[in-house]
């Protein structure tokens, strides 16, 4: 009899154990043991709590304090207007170095982004226009008067959109949209990288001041009429 019992009462207890576990709350994890190491007391993203001072339920994440920003974005100062534009013109600066692998990085994304309209070499013949799907044609960056665009100019451009092109503010973020302009301004220079432009231009400086002092040095001459 008691043998009988034993094998009744065993799985009684191990049903009610099952049963006992179950819970109408999705969220439950059932019964813990010792959960102080894995249950963090942080408040995850949108879940109901309850604060200090409130009558009900909230959700946990609360308005910032005023003059929060949040981590990896930057404000950007200047309206979409032409006062600011000009103002991004003089005042807003690349945080970049330009050198040739920031180039190389804004190359990627101008061949993604800016190609289809501006072209490979800036010229602004991409298929878009040379198609016929632009009635005005983009921006030379080559042109005469678009090879001194100063960069902050350029970024109020990306940040907000001209004419017919439209803001890639979604598309590109701040860093991003830096390295297109440093690439921007390889194409202003004609395509040159800026390691070989500085070589060119510290030999022109070199030619140009020994020239000079070769003509100082003819003047000097005393037979020099």
């Amino acid at each position: 009899m008691k043998k009988r019992t034993k094998y009744i009462t065993l799985p009684v207890i191990a049903a009610a154990m099952f049963l006992g576990s179950c819970s109408k709350d999705p969220q439950s994890p059932g019964y813990e043991y010792f959960p102080d190491m894995y249950r963090t007391p942080a408040l995850e993203t949108n879940m109901a709590t309850q604060f200090p001072g409130d009558s009900g339920l909230v959700m946990a994440n609360r308005l910032p304090a005023e003059g929060s920003i949040a981590r990896g974005w930057m404000p950007y100062p200047y309206p979409n207007t032409a006062v600011g534009d000009s103002l991004a013109g003089v005042y807003w600066k690349s945080p970049l170095p330009q050198n040739d692998a920031v180039e190389e990085q804004g190359k990627v994304l101008y061949e993604q982004f800016c190609i289809h309209c501006h072209g490979d070499a800036g010229k602004g013949d991409g298929l878009l226009f040379s198609n016929g799907k632009f009635p005005n044609k983009p921006t030379d960056f080559t042109a005469a008067d678009k090879k001194i665009l100063p960069e902050g100019h350029i970024y109020h451009v990306i940040m907000y959109g001209k004419n017919m092109m439209g803001s890639h503010s979604s598309q590109l973020n701040i860093e991003e949209r830096w390295k297109v302009i440093r690439y921007v301004q390889r194409l202003q220079r004609g395509g040159v990288a800026h390691s070989q432009w500085m070589a060119d231009q510290a030999k022109a400086t070199a030619d140009t001041t020994k020239g000079k002092d070769s003509v100082a040095a003819h003047a000097a001459m005393p037979n020099h009429k």
